[in-house]
């Protein structure tokens, strides 16, 4: 085996001797490589006040097979970076966090030490459930809508009499039609959630507004009657909260809806003397866009979506400043939120010539530490978010760019951002595995490995068609794509009805909203089956929530990687070959344990390979993957 293989080190407690330190804080640093590896020396390269200082590490202990070096750094600022160099005869290897190479690597992917750096560390071995309140559960029929209740954009809202109604296109229903899900209705589905091993819910939009999403908010401080009031909320977060599973609440600050009460232009719920639409003179006119004619800055040119403009600091007092400000009431008691979603928040405190979104996301961020030290500050970005991914902004992105697209592509499904195109909406899928591979490291490997254990992954959601209702992918290429999404640093996050093969259509972001099926046969089907299992495990085993992450294989079309810590090592190991059945050395020795091939996988899927102990030859079939738990013996 290449001793190049062997070398290792990222930001964790095995590797660094803090991996959250204070300004000041002298941090030792480790890398570990195997001891027979021909190597002369290694050096830790560091910047420090704008200066790079090479400093020879010493070998400091021996171990299953490796040898390990340290070397010393004074934290002197909020981000330290550094990297190896490996000499080797008369060549100089150097290592990164995206790994080794022969030439002088970007700095972009250096490690990278954060100083006073607020980790919510309870974070990395949550599985969430994401739900649609409305299409989930009705737990009291008083509080559904009534047909014509009343009008929004020239359309009155509808009831949906019958659950299992396909929801309407927005053509047709313009997002005013309601099912009746509501807060009770999850409150009373907490066993349901409990026996699926989810431990954190992310709820979609639930403070009052006009359409069936609620990103429209027509006021922060009161969640929707139609969901139950504040009463349910309070209800159900003390619930979840007794049930130990943790509870993030989704919010668009970067609009409101335009029949918010302080813009008002529809009289929705309010007379035309309330807001700014109507009222020149109003003190609500500050908080958004105006121009000339009454127009006005909206969303994506989407005039029910209105901008809001942080230019105003009364804004932001009421937003996320003042004490009973809307951020922090929710945090509070008798709430007692555990963190914040936020919708397209890469756009947020931007329109035109005004670019207050770095000011402003440092203000919230300080805002929310100080009302809850370990609340969770998660943002909407479709690209890799990583301006804002430095320890004094955001905690983490919806990971749609390092998990669920390059996952999505790799299985066979067309990115989603190229089907929007009509022009590239008839190309095909062409990734190969060493392309997934540069689209992970290439997301992971810029951030600090404090911010990578944040990150929320996922590969559904509610604005991206559902990957098993493409009838293209099988269910073993889903599979594929649940395995690796399980592997990645960070917690997991399922889409509610991704347990049941909820039905719907992949044509438009309504058609990944159908209500759930509650027949409690589907609980018995391979879906249910994978993702309690893959739940139990992200729960229970240390390796999926802390361990180190390593590619073992990127060649055609397949893919291995794993997730190791001094006790346990996860692989998973794919292929998206159409025809051949693929062989795969994997190497055991280059985690430095004494370690078990199993004879089948979690699912109950039959290995078939040779050897044992340091090295295995997996025999992979075509459109097939294995997730597979190796116990230190």
């Amino acid at each position: 085996m290449d001793w190049k293989d062997s070398v290792y080190a990222d930001g964790s407690a095995r590797f660094v001797s803090n991996p959250l330190p204070t300004l000041g804080e002298e941090i030792t640093i480790q890398i570990r490589i195997f001891d027979t590896a021909p190597i002369s020396e290694i050096i830790l390269c560091y910047k420090k006040d704008g200066l790079e200082f090479l400093e020879t590490m010493k070998q400091c202990k021996s171990a299953d097979g490796f040898s390990y070096y340290s070397g010393k750094i004074e934290i002197t600022q909020r981000s330290t970076t550094y990297h190896f160099y490996i000499v080797s005869g008369e060549k100089v290897y150097y290592y990164n966090q995206k790994g080794l190479t022969d030439y002088f690597p970007d700095e972009i992917y250096d490690f990278k030490i954060l100083a006073d750096y607020n980790q919510p560390s309870w974070i990395k071995g949550k599985v969430f459930y994401q739900i649609f309140p409305d299409r989930f559960y009705c737990g009291n029929e008083n509080n559904v809508v009534s047909d014509g209740e009343y009008e929004f954009s020239g359309h009155k809202v509808q009831r949906m009499k019958d659950w299992k109604e396909e929801p309407k296109e927005f053509e047709q229903a313009f997002c005013l039609d309601f099912y009746g899900g509501d807060l009770k209705g999850i409150e009373d589905k907490i066993p349901y959630l409990k026996e699926l091993h989810v431990n954190g819910i992310y709820l979609n939009p639930i403070f009052s507004a006009a359409t069936v999403h609620r990103y429209d908010c027509v006021d922060y401080f009161h969640v929707d009657r139609h969901l139950g009031g504040d009463a349910d909320f309070e209800s159900l977060c003390q619930h979840l909260h007794g049930d130990e599973m943790r509870v993030v609440l989704d919010i668009s600050i970067n609009h409101t809806g335009s029949a918010h009460k302080w813009f008002n232009r529809d009289c929705s719920f309010w007379d035309k003397e309330v807001g700014a639409y109507y009222n020149k003179t109003a003190p609500e006119r500050e908080f958004y866009y105006f121009e000339e004619g009454n127009s006005y800055g909206a969303y994506y040119g989407i005039p029910s979506l209105p901008k809001l403009n942080y230019h105003s600091a009364k804004l932001r007092d009421i937003l996320y400043v003042a004490p009973n400000s809307v951020l922090k009431k929710w945090l509070q008691k008798p709430y007692d939120i555990d963190g914040w979603r936020f919708d397209v928040a890469g756009t947020t405190g931007q329109y035109k010539m005004d670019h207050y979104d770095h000011e402003i996301w440092k203000e919230i961020r300080n805002a929310i530490k100080e009302e809850k030290a370990d609340a969770y500050i998660l943002a909407e970005d479709w690209n890799d978010g990583y301006e804002y991914l430095k320890g004094d902004e955001w905690d983490a992105i919806m990971n749609f760019y390092g998990c669920g697209r390059p996952i999505r592509e790799y299985v066979g499904q067309l990115d989603f951002r190229q089907s929007r195109k009509p022009e590239l909406r008839k190309l095909k899928s062409n990734t190969s595995a060493a392309a997934l591979r540069e689209r992970i490291m290439n997301a992971y490997a810029k951030l600090p490995f404090v911010i990578s254990e944040n990150q929320f992954n996922m590969i559904d959601c509610h604005d991206i068609a559902r990957l098993h209702n493409d009838t293209t992918i099988s269910f073993e290429q889903y599979k594929i794509a649940v395995y690796l999404l399980y592997m990645l640093p960070g917690c997991v996050c399922m889409y509610y009805g991704d347990e049941v093969g909820l039905g719907g259509r992949i044509t438009s972001t309504e058609g990944c909203r159908y209500p759930m099926n509650w027949d409690v046969e589907l609980q018995k089907n391979p879906y249910y089956q994978l993702y309690q299992t893959m739940n139990q495990w992200k729960n229970s085993c240390s390796a999926l929530q802390d361990g180190g992450f390593k590619i073992l294989s990127a060649e055609g079309n397949v893919f291995a990687c794993a997730r190791f810590n001094e006790e346990q090592v996860v692989l998973a190991v794919t292929s998206m070959e159409q025809e051949l059945i693929k062989e795969m050395e994997i190497n055991l020795n280059i985690f430095g344990q004494n370690l078990k091939f199993p004879e089948q996988d979690v699912m109950g899927e039959k290995l078939v390979y040779e050897g044992k102990n340091e090295k295995v030859i997996l025999q992979i079939p075509p459109k097939k993957g294995y997730f597979i738990v190796l116990q230190n013996i």
